[in-house]
Order: C-alpha cells, then structure tokens, then sequence
C-alpha cells in the first residue's frame, strides 16, 4: 500500500492518498496555507500563502512538490466539503502505485454476522513522522451524520488512537487494501480521539465528481463516462433536473428520487446506479439535452449518437408503402405504388397513367395504398411519396385517407409516417444526387436536428439561396415558415438538403411582423432532442396532435405540415424504373 501518503503545507501536516499518477486526494482543512493557482486573487494574496505542498511516499520518494489542483467549499472546522486535491509537479514514481477503490454498490456494508465493518488509515502523527502509523477503526453505513460523514470509532481502546497527522488519511479494507472513503476529523479528549468521522466514497465522488472516472462503474465504460462527465460539467439546466426524469420513466416513485441534485452529473450518475433497466441512460440523456441550453445540449446528442446509436438495421426493417410519379409528355403522371421492405419490393405492380390533378391523384392514392397494406404484419411502416419537384410536393398527402375495404371509416393517412422524397435525386448521375447523401452523413454524425429556419421575407433568389446552402455544407434540414418559394424549393434539393419541413399555406399580404416566428420555434422546439431517423415518428405524433380536439387547433405548427425527408438508405428499388414511361 505504497499510496499512502505524508503531505506538509507550511507548518501543517497530515495526510494523503495517491490517486492517479500526480493528483493526491487530501483534506481542504490541511491545505488551507496553500496558493489556489486557479482562485480569486483576493483570497490569494495573504500573507503566509504557501506556493507548494510537499508529498512523500515513506521509502519510495520524499518531498515530491505539488499544486493545488481542486479544493472544495470548506472554509472552517464543520463545513462540508473538507476535501482537496494536489497536483504533483511530477508523476509519482512507478514504484508507488495508485490506490484501488472499493466497489460502491459494497462499500462499508458489514459482512454477514457482524454489526460494523473494520477498516484502517494511516497518519502520520508528530511522534512518529517520519513513518507513519496505523489506527484500526470501525463503522457501518447507518452511522450517517448530515449526510456528509460516517461516524467511527477506535476499536479498541488501548490501541492506537486518532490525533493529528491523520487528517486526509485515506481508510481502507485490511483484507484487500481498497479504499472506502477518509479520514477528516477526530473527536479529542485530552488529545486523544476515540470518535472520528470519515467522508465516504459517495461524498467524495458527489463533492469531486472526477473521482468517477477512476471508481469501477458497471453502468457506462470508464472513456466514454469521462468524456460524458466533462461535456455536462457546469452545464446549468434550463428547469429541475427531476422534471426530465420524471418524464423519462414515468413510472418511478416519485419518493424514491431525491428531491435535488448537485450537478447535470449527479442525476445521470443516479440513473445509471439507481435505475435498473436496460438502456435507462440513454432514455434519460436524451430526454435530459431538451432541458440544456446549447452548447452542453449539442454536445449531449452528438455524445449519444456515437455511444448510444440507433441499432443499424431499425431503418432497414420498417417497411414502407412507396407512392412513385413522374411525369409524362402529356403533362400527366405515370405513377406505381407498392410496398418495400428491408430494402425489397415485396411485390410489382403496373404503372398507371394519371392525370395531374389533385383530386384524381387523391383518389388513386387512397385506393392504392390500401391494396398494399396486407402485405405488412406490423405497423412499422411508413408511406413515401416520391414525386416530382415542384407543386405535387406540397399537396396535402397526410390530410388523405386510406380506404380499406368494405370499412364504413377511412383511416387518415396521418395514423402513419407521411414524407415526401424528390424523385430527381434517384437519377444516379445528377448533381443532387451526388451533393444529398453527403449532407445526409453530415447530420446523421452530429446525432440530431439542427433546423435552420427561412423567414417568407428572405428576399433570396435562386442564385442567391442557393450560393448559402453550397457554402454550408453544415446545414442539413430547413424549416420554411410558408409554402416555399418554387425557386428556394429547387435550389435547396439541388443543393443536397435532405429534411425539410414547411407550413402549407401562403405568406400573408401585407405581412405582420414576426407572424411566423412562434410557428418556426415551436416546430424547432419539438425537434430539437430528434435524431435525424426519428424526424418522420416526431412529426406524425406532432400531426396527430394538431388534429386532435383534446391537443390540437388551427393554430397547431403541424396542422398543415408538409415533411420532406430523403433518407438515401431507403432505397425505392430499383432506382428510376419508370423513367423511360
């Protein structure tokens, strides 16, 4: 147990625990003449400041300087907190090894049989200096005070009692050496301390949230918890952390949360400990980064994207009823419908000429989307509507029914996933098609939707809109507050932009100020926490909403919403089959 440590900070000495290669884990009371490089100036300048700490390692290296690296709140005898850490000028050398942490789930539980745990600390009291000695102690995990501290007490009397020089002391388990928390305070009588109080592993890791990057937790790997740990820390939440909790698992017992957390950390870190269901963290975080401002929330969904992706082949086994046109000489439509699934038309149906009419494009939908939907044992499938650019695009597709059989009802088309696709792209030697799936990955690795939003008056043309998309090859999903223009409309699928989304109705003449802003915040609202897979659910729960009379109304950002979603892994095969109709 080489790690056990002597510290000095002026006049004062105690103890420590070597916890990586140069960072030592100690008390804030025994290093408060010492200089916080990182601190307020005011507190800095005192007189008498100490500049260094001194470390040694009995035997193995003396005098090792060091830093302060993190100190916590304590500022008198009392205070919470009592915890710091020094940062060795140099790693300690490899013949002293770090420490090994017990398992927190056992920690200080006693064994069976027993009514406390024994566990031991070395200090390093005047009288023995230069080696240090041992004081055997015992506790149990009730003996909580102000649920800070855990109160022991010296086994037995005669033996080697707390006094000074055990302050930062860590106390681990004599059968394996693994620590389980540390020494801060005895409780004297005649210089004597049959009483003291140690700071588990649990206050240490709440106050100094980096100790879990070295602790052995079961719920996340050590690379990926630390990264997550950093890209939370010091994010501010936007309400009570119990809110996004709650709404994850809307299921737990409302007593069995804690009623606050220290830090975005702590409730993560209580998920993955405390909720014990699979895939609990990912629910959690996800549900967590609507509730974070930018830049933690980004961070947060690009994080879960790379750790907690969708499975691959989910896309691949949702099935869809593809709705395919293009356009004839005459002006009229040659279009086909039939039903894919894992990337495999289950079945060829002819096409047929129809009119470019909205009415009779409508009737021939409903009748034929029905004729496909035995084909599907689930309902997990969607209907893609891949047509030509232009006006077809905005027809009201998830406004139409689906018409089965001798049912009295139609079903709207809006129980499902409605998306439009531009058939142009399928053309494999277009320049659209080249510029889409690149676009495509570029959002599929940032792990979310970032909308961009385009006001009715932009006064863009072609050129104009379309030299902004080609030089931010960023940008992936438009949001449009009216019926885009027929020009931005072009510009943005030549481009390559993927996911659009757009009201359904004409920009209002004149136009009052900031009329569309609420409809373009909320559709961006409600997309925010959306990984670019999920767009097409997000939107058909949004429109179900809007029709609903409990949730809905004219008012509703999905009323009229016309999705365009080109997802280049949702292949319609085989590409342009009917392009020599």
């Amino acid at each position: 147990m080489l790690w056990r440590a002597r510290v000095e900070v002026g006049n004062a000495g105690g103890s420590g625990t070597l916890v990586t290669r140069d960072l030592v884990l100690t008390c804030a009371h025994l290093v408060q003449g010492l200089r916080d490089p990182n601190g307020d100036p005011a507190e800095n300048g005192g007189a008498g400041l100490s500049d260094k700490a001194y470390v040694t390692f009995p035997g193995k290296a003396e005098g090792l300087p060091a830093t302060l690296y993190w100190r916590g709140a304590w500022k008198e005898q009392g205070n919470l907190h009592d915890i710091a850490v020094l940062r060795l000028d140099r790693p300690a050398p490899e013949s002293v090894p770090e420490c090994v942490f017990d398992a927190i789930e056992s920690s200080l539980r006693p064994k069976e049989g027993e009514k406390s745990v024994q566990i031991r600390g070395l200090g390093f009291p005047p009288t023995v200096w230069e080696t240090g000695t041992h004081v055997t102690l015992r506790t149990s995990i009730d003996r909580v005070l102000k649920d800070e501290w855990l109160e022991v007490d010296v086994e037995k009397a005669h033996l080697q009692q707390l006094s000074g020089g055990f302050s930062g002391a860590a106390v681990y388990l004599p059968e394996n050496g693994a620590v389980v928390g540390m020494l801060t305070d005895a409780i004297l009588k005649d210089g004597r301390g049959p009483l003291g109080k140690i700071l588990p592993l649990d206050t240490i890791r709440r106050h100094w949230e980096e100790l879990d990057d070295l602790l052995d937790l079961d719920w996340l790997e050590p690379e990926p918890r630390r990264e997550l740990r950093l890209l939370v820390a010091g994010a501010q939440p936007e309400k009570h952390l119990r809110i996004p909790l709650m709404k994850a698992f809307p299921d737990l017992v409302p007593r069995h949360i804690p009623e606050s957390f220290s830090s975005v950390w702590d409730a993560i870190r209580f998920v993955g400990e405390e909720v014990k269901r699979t895939g609990a963290v990912a629910t959690f975080l996800r549900e967590l980064a609507g509730y974070l401002p930018d830049p933690p929330r980004s961070a947060l969904l690009a994080w879960c994207q790379r750790h907690f992706p969708q499975p691959a082949e989910e896309k691949r086994l949702h099935g869809s009823i593809v709705v395919r046109a293009v356009r004839l000489r005459d002006q009229d439509l040659h279009m086909v419908c039939y039903a894919v699934h894992n990337g495999r038309r289950m079945n060829t149906p002819p096409g047929e000429p129809v009119p470019a009419d909205a009415e009779q494009i409508r009737t021939w939908v409903e009748a034929k989307v029905a004729e496909q939907i035995p084909l599907f044992t689930n309902d997990k499938w969607m209907v893609e509507f891949v047509v030509p650019r232009g006006e077809l695009m905005s027809l009201p597709f998830d406004e139409w029914s689906i018409r089965e059989g001798d049912e009295e009802w139609p079903v709207p088309m809006r129980t499902k996933a409605v998306v439009v696709r531009d058939v142009g792209r399928l053309d494999p030697g277009s320049l659209a098609a080249q510029a889409w799936p690149s676009r495509w990955q570029t959002i599929l690795g940032r792990g979310f939707v970032e909308i961009h939003s385009v006001d009715c008056t932009l006064n863009y043309g072609y050129e104009h809109f379309y030299s902004w998309l080609d030089g931010e090859a960023d940008i992936g999903v438009l949001a449009y507050a009216s019926h885009p223009k027929a020009e931005w409309l072009a510009a943005a699928l030549r481009s390559g932009i993927p996911i659009m989304l757009w009201h359904r109705a004409d920009c209002p003449v004149p136009h009052p100020p900031d009329s569309h802003r609420t409809f373009l915040e909320t559709l961006t609202e409600k997309l925010s926490t959306a990984t670019p897979d999920q767009v097409p659910a997000v939107v058909m729960k949004l429109r179900k909403e809007a029709w609903s009379p409990v949730t809905g109304g004219a008012d509703h950002c999905a009323r009229t919403l016309t999705l365009l979603w080109d997802d280049p892994d949702r292949d319609t095969d085989p590409p342009l089959m009917m392009g020599s109709a």
